[in-house]
C-alpha cells in the first residue's frame, strides 16, 4: 500500500510536465510555473541565476551545479553541500538578496542568463522587470513552499527542464520513507501539542496553519497549535490558550536573553532551542527536508527521555535552573579553596 501510494504521488506531481515530455523531440519544453505562467524552453540552459537558497541547494542535490553563474547572497554564503566553496572556486556572481528590493538586476544584466529561476514569495515584484528586458523566468515555490508537494513540484519543474527527472522519484520516495518512519517513532512520544516560534521581533512570530511547518507537523502526527493562518505575530495569552506540551525555537537570532520579555518562561513548558542547521532544514524548504524528521525526534525525543543531544541548548530552557547553577559553581569553587587554605594553615 505504501509503494502504491508513493507511485501515485509521484504520477500525480509528474502530470503537470507530461506535455513538456511530448515536446523534447522539438527541443521545446513548455511547462506551468508556481505564477501559473506557461513559459516554453527551446534549449536547455547554459547560464541560470538562482534567486533563493531553496533553489540553489535543489540544483546542486540535482547535481546541475555547473550551470549556476549567479546566485542570492544567501546562497552565495551557504555551506551546504559546499555551495559557498563552489561559488568562490568558479567565480559564481553574488547578486544580492533573498529579498526581491536587494537583488541587483544590472549585475543580472551583465551575466546575459538564459534562465532566471526565481521564488513567487520574494521575487513576483521583479516579474515585470525581467520581461521587459527579455530575461526568461521561471518561478518556483521556493522559499514561499506550503507543503511537501509544493518542494516535490520545484523538483519536478527543475529536473524536466534539464532532464534528470529519474532523480526526483528516488528523492520523493526517500523523503516519504523517513516521514512514515519518524511519524510512527513520535507515537511513543508523550508530547504532540507543538509550537513553534520563529522570531521575537516586537512580539512572538509563530508557524500557523497553512505554512511549510505546519504540513511537516501534521505528517509526523504532530499537532501545530498556533490556530491562526501564516506567519502571526501572537500574544501570550493565546500560547497559554493553546497549550503547547513543548515549544521549539526556529530560528538562530532568537537567545535566551530575548525571550525574557515574551513571558514564554512563565508557561513552565519546555522551550528547545534548534541549533543553526536544523533551523535551516526546517525554515528552507528544500532537499534538506530529508532531514527534517530526524532532527525533531532527537530535538524532542532526546529531551522527554533526559539523553543528551546537541540538537537542544540544556540549561537555558529553564532560566531558574541556569543561574542556580552559575551561583552555586562559584560558591563551591569558594568553599573549596577556604577549606583547602585551612586544611594549609593546620599542617
Amino acid at each position: 500500500m505504501y509503494k502504491l501510494s508513493i507511485l501515485f504521488l509521484i504520477l500525480s506531481l509528474l502530470l503537470p510536465t507530461m506535455y513538456c515530455q511530448a515536446q523534447e523531440g522539438n527541443k521545446v519544453i513548455t511547462i506551468v510555473d508556481a505564477l501559473g505562467r506557461t513559459v516554453e524552453i527551446d534549449k536547455e540552459p547554459v547560464r541560470v541565476v538562482s534567486l533563493a537558497p531553496s533553489i540553489t541547494e535543489t540544483l546542486f542535490y540535482l547535481d546541475i551545479k555547473h550551470v549556476i553563474v549567479g546566485v542570492d547572497n544567501f546562497s552565495y554564503y551557504d555551506p551546504y553541500m559546499d555551495i559557498d566553496v563552489f561559488v568562490r572556486e568558479y567565480n559564481v556572481e553574488n547578486v544580492g538578496g533573498y529579498w526581491w528590493t536587494t537583488i541587483d538586476v544590472e549585475k543580472i544584466l551583465y551575466l546575459k542568463p538564459d534562465l532566471i529561476l526565481a521564488d513567487k514569495g520574494a521575487h513576483q515584484p521583479l516579474l515585470k522587470v525581467f520581461e521587459d528586458y527579455g530575461l526568461k523566468v521561471v518561478y518556483l515555490n521556493g522559499g514561499g513552499s506550503r507543503s511537501l508537494n509544493d518542494i516535490y513540484y520545484d523538483f519536478n519543474i527543475i529536473a524536466t527542464i534539464f532532464n534528470v527527472q529519474e532523480k526526483v522519484s528516488s528523492f520523493i520516495n526517500n523523503v516519504e520513507k523517513e516521514f512514515v518512519e519518524y511519524r510512527n517513532k513520535f507515537l511513543g512520544l508523550n508530547a504532540s501539542r507543538v509550537l513553534v516560534v520563529v522570531d521575537v521581533y516586537k512580539g512572538i512570530w509563530v508557524a500557523g496553519k497553512a505554512t511549510f511547518i505546519d504540513d511537516i507537523l501534521s505528517k509526523l502526527g504532530l499537532v501545530n497549535v498556533a490556530e491562526l493562518m501564516g506567519w502571526v505575530n501572537v500574544d501570550i495569552e493565546s500560547i497559554m490558550k493553546w497549550s503547547p506540551d513543548i515549544i521549539l525555537i526556529a530560528s538562530t537570532s532568537v537567545t535566551e536573553e530575548s525571550l525574557k520579555g515574551t513571558g514564554l518562561y512563565t508557561l513552565d513548558k519546555p522551550i528547545i532551542f534548534l541549533r543553526e542547521d536544523v533551523v535551516n532544514s526546517l525554515v528552507r524548504p528544500g532537499p534538506r527536508i530529508i532531514n527534517v524528521p530526524k532532527y525533531l525526534y532527537e530535538a524532542i525525543g532526546n529531551f522527554l527521555t533526559n539523553t543528551s543531544t546537541t540538537i537542544e541548548q540544556p540549561l537555558m530552557e529553564y532560566p531558574v535552573l541556569y543561574r542556580v547553577a552559575l551561583f552555586l559553581i562559584p560558591v563551591f569553587i569558594a568553599g573549596f579553596l577556604a577549606g583547602y587554605a585551612v586544611s594549609m594553615r593546620r599542617r
